[in-house]
């Protein structure tokens, strides 16, 4: 039996035999009958053979049958799949029919990953994982890593490319303040354009949706200029927010990490005059009260309250004081509460990756978040 398989397929049987993949279980043997006087390569592959558990003999009979649409389910298929069954065209238009037999090591050895990334994109969880599984789901992936790539894959199928472009923002240039973190074009924040400037409707700040509602942040970078600290006060003033959480010190290790954008009394940034009427110093963080007027409003009938909320104990590349963090979270929701409004919470870190990751994970304002974060 052994002296009849090909060279090429005994050799690319041997190559992949060889091979461990992730799903190895304890099953017991496979019994191979061998044939008395077989030659030493055959005796190498039959005693891979028998080291071999039943969940990897099932990648084997995968990769046989090649991308059968009976094999796994069609929102289970990798991008990558090769179609062993049906094959590619030729040039004459026939299909090419790709054998066991003639299949190269290589070949096996790229079937055989993505077999085994189809088998964990099927374990990816499809719904929340239960806190006291949590430790127990983690740990597993730490000793397995291709479920994770599972999940990436599966996360990758729902992302519309459409949704991740950044056209407009590409090409502002000095307006971003850190220019490798860009906000996407579909939920970027628009200005009204002031004059003949073709680009005053642009800056660097995306919404961001919550459980309750679909524009319910906007979150931003630092202002690092003195243009930027006019872009900023107007968005506030266009948008009417009522609230900004401030994530980053002004300075953190001889570095500044942002400007601080707000007068010690009074000060006029562009068209809009902010007055600082309170200051509530903390442990970890200060609470501050502005008051807003537009300069074309001279009878200050339109003048807004915005409440900002600093938080001045996070390093930068390290963890903050939870117990500080949830106690500003518990004042920015008590605030939130006590003067509802329609408008955004803006919330900025030194850049916007850090500050949308940390909205999503807080949900500043809105009950039930989590606090586990890093940036």
């Amino acid at each position: 039996m052994v002296d009849s398989i090909p060279s090429t397929s005994g050799a690319a049987a041997a190559q992949f035999l060889q091979v461990s993949g992730p799903y190895h279980s304890n099953h017991a043997d496979i019994p191979i009958d061998v044939s008395p006087t077989p030659s030493r390569r055959s005796m190498k592959v039959f005693e891979n053979i028998r080291k071999k558990s039943l969940s990897e003999w099932s990648l084997v009979l995968d990769i046989i049958r090649g991308g059968s649409r009976d094999s796994v389910d069609e929102q289970f298929r990798h991008p990558e799949r090769v179609s062993a069954s049906t094959g590619n065209l030729n040039k004459k238009g026939k299909k090419k029919i790709l054998r066991f037999g003639t299949m190269s090591p290589n070949y096996i050895h790229k079937q055989l990953h993505i077999v085994q990334e189809e088998k964990a994109m099927q374990l990816a969880p499809s719904g929340p994982i239960d806190a006291s599984k949590f430790v127990a789901y983690v740990t597993e992936r730490r000793k397995k890593r291709i479920l994770f790539k599972g999940e990436y894959l599966m996360i990758m199928r729902s992302v519309d490319p459409l949704r991740c472009e950044c056209n407009v923002a590409s090409t502002m240039g000095d307006r971003n303040q850190y220019p490798d973190t860009l906000p996407y074009d579909y939920n970027r924040v628009i200005l009204s354009i002031k004059g003949n400037d073709e680009n005053s409707h642009y800056i660097n700040a995306n919404y961001v949706e919550s459980w309750f509602k679909e524009k319910a942040y906007v979150v931003t970078q630092s202002v690092k200029s003195k243009a930027a600290s006019h872009e900023f006060w107007r968005m506030i003033w266009e948008l009417g927010s009522n609230t900004i959480v401030m994530l980053t010190k002004v300075f953190d290790f001889m570095r500044v990490m942002c400007l601080q954008y707000w007068p010690i009394t009074r000060f006029q940034f562009g068209e809009i005059d902010v007055e600082t009427i309170e200051t509530k110093t903390y442990a970890h963080f200060v609470i501050r009260t502005f008051r807003l007027k537009h300069v074309h409003d001279t009878t200050g009938q339109n003048a807004r309250l915005v409440r900002h909320f600093h938080f001045t104990e996070w390093e930068l590349n390290s963890f903050p004081y939870i117990s500080a963090f949830i106690e500003l979270r518990r004042r920015v929701r008590q605030w939130i509460e006590e003067n509802p409004t329609e408008t955004p919470i803006v919330v900025h870190c030194r850049d916007e990756f850090s500050a949308y990751t940390i909205t999503g994970r807080t949900r500043l304002g809105h009950k039930n978040g989590t606090t586990r974060m890093r940036r």
